[in-house]
């Protein structure tokens, strides 16, 4: 038919919501993982593609194929591999301060660094808030925010040193001036830093400013981490529900809370610097970043309207784009998902039938190339025992809502 379903991988990384209330844990155990939920583990990431970091597997009459020989068998599909990875991120407390490589760095990286670097792809990321607000550090703020920081806040000024500090100026040197400030600081060693943050606490406690804050709230996740004084340095974005932020690659990124979709290219390649107990690759981190200060702005990516949805596409990159499709009752929806490549798609609400295949929350769909689709809301009422469609907790009159990744478009 050209439409299958797909069981998805689930990763259980520290900064995840407890599967008591994930999202991530939810949409697993709806889109039929075999693992039963525990409500106390945390449930991070739902991955959705054939990376083989999070092998996604189609089962077909009992029997569960991984998605990349699945493809190698059914080249109606288009693809022996999948360019993007669509996930589901739960977060309930601070990522790292990280980046990804572009495309030549990533082949560099994994060439010399592969236990570190699992394949030689870049990373380019849409964040679309699925929840009420996602928080998102992101780029670095602007340069005379940046500067005023540093001067007002002693121990930032002391790590800094006032040679730097007085670099740190609008004009023709802006780039390396922040490259070197910012070098400074995620090179020196622990134990200073430590002391610097510590002070900084015993400093400012009461009623604190929005970057002091939120430096407070990063040191209780990571207590004396130098990615504590990134609160001055990055950009705090707040989206909401709807809204999609573009993270380029080399550009500084970490998610702090909530709940939204990502997508990607197929990739897993982290560079961290801080907040976070994993491996760090600071030297690489500080020389990869492109040293753009700017304002959240700069990051978001204004839906495109298209039939029954709206369409985000990150700017520069072919990769991927992601759709949003919404089917309301009483109105079938006909849409083709992709002409270029296999299409992946999540049911984020509702219930009905994709093509033939009928579906609910949490059902993943693998769609080949070309394929017209009508997408067709149903009502309770109209469920049929059996297969996929569960209607526990559905709603009537609840829109049928799916993402969408697909390669993108020409």
């Amino acid at each position: 038919s050209g439409v299958v379903l797909v069981r998805p991988a689930v990763q259980k990384y520290a900064w995840g919501v407890p599967g008591s209330h994930s999202q991530v844990a939810e949409l697993a155990s709806l889109g039929g993982h075999p693992d039963p939920v525990q409500p106390d583990e945390p449930y991070a990431e739902l991955w959705m593609g054939a990376h083989p970091g999070g092998v996604n597997h189609v089962v077909e009459e009992g029997v569960a194929t991984p998605l990349p020989q699945w493809l190698a068998a059914h080249p109606e599909f288009g693809a022996a591999a999948i360019p993007y990875l669509l996930k589901v991120l739960a977060v309930a407390k601070p990522l790292s301060i990280q980046a990804h490589p572009d495309k030549a760095l990533a082949e560099r990286l994994h060439q010399e660094k592969p236990h570190m670097y699992p394949d030689d792809n870049h990373k380019p990321e849409i964040a679309i808030c699925t929840s009420d607000r996602h928080e998102v550090l992101c780029g670095f703020r602007p340069l005379d925010q940046i500067r005023a920081s540093c001067e007002e806040v002693p121990e930032l000024r002391g790590l800094i040193g006032e040679e730097l500090l007085a670099a740190l100026a609008p004009g023709d040197n802006e780039v390396s001036a922040l490259k070197a400030v910012y070098t400074k600081i995620m090179t020196t060693d622990g134990a200073t830093v430590a002391a610097a943050v510590q002070a900084f606490l015993g400093r400012t406690k009461g009623p604190p400013e929005p970057n002091v804050a939120l430096a407070h709230r990063l040191n209780e996740h990571f207590p004396g981490d130098v990615g504590v004084f990134m609160a001055f340095f990055m950009n705090l974005v707040e989206l909401k529900k709807g809204e999609g932020l573009l993270m380029p690659a080399n550009t500084p990124h970490a998610h702090l809370l909530g709940t939204c979709m990502e997508c990607m290219a197929n990739s897993d390649n982290v560079v961290r610097g801080g907040l976070t107990p994993k491996a760090k690759d600071v030297e690489v981190l500080c020389e990869m970043l492109e040293y753009k200060a700017g304002s959240p702005a700069d990051y978001f990516v204004e839906p495109k309207p298209v039939p029954g949805g709206v369409e985000y596409v990150p700017a520069g990159y072919t990769d991927f784009s992601v759709l949003c499709l919404r089917a309301e009752p009483g109105a079938p929806l006909q849409s083709t998902w992709s002409t270029e490549g296999p299409s992946i798609a999540l049911v984020a609400g509702g219930c009905g039938r994709v093509g033939d295949v009928a579906v609910s929350r949490g059902s993943v769909l693998l769609v080949k190339p070309g394929l017209q689709l009508i997408l067709n809301h149903w009502a309770s009422a109209d469920f049929v025992t059996g297969g996929p469609v569960r209607p526990v907790d559905m709603v009537a009159d609840e829109s049928l809502e799916v993402f969408v990744a697909r390669q993108g478009q020409p």
